[in-house]
């Protein structure tokens, strides 16, 4: 390879159909043991969801009111049937999203809802 560095970081999400099965076992070194399974399935007929407004970096002011839109490309149907969203809002580049603006807004309503934009202050 003389020098080139081909190893990936990371998974890929899968691009096709299919079920994937996954198992878990811990130990707790007294002799105790458990195990779980699980089973994913992935469809490649919808989505993904995407958020169609905000997708620069911006600066609000404060008490503004901003338009938030999506496209939900079908991840409100079936087999997905994800029927309401979170707005959340962060305040540190997209490393976290710990405010919620609105909670459990249904995606088939019209495609966008107003936020108003509060100033936070950290109570000691």
């Amino acid at each position: 390879m003389s020098g080139r560095n081909d190893c990936v970081i990371g998974e890929n999400l899968p691009s096709i159909a299919r079920t994937m099965n996954f198992r878990v076992a811990v130990r707790d070194q007294r002799g105790g043991i458990a195990d779980a399974g699980m089973q994913v399935t992935t469809v490649n007929t919808s989505g993904p969801f995407q958020v169609t407004s905000q997708n620069t970096a911006a600066t609000w002011a404060v008490g503004s009111t901003q338009t938030v839109t999506w496209d939900v490309v079908g991840t409100d149907a079936a087999p997905i049937g994800a029927a309401n969203v979170n707005i959340l809002l962060s305040t540190n580049g997209g490393q976290t999203f710990p405010v919620t603006l609105l909670a459990m807004l249904r995606t088939t309503a019209p495609p966008r809802s107003l936020c108003r934009i509060m100033r936070l202050r950290r109570r000691e």
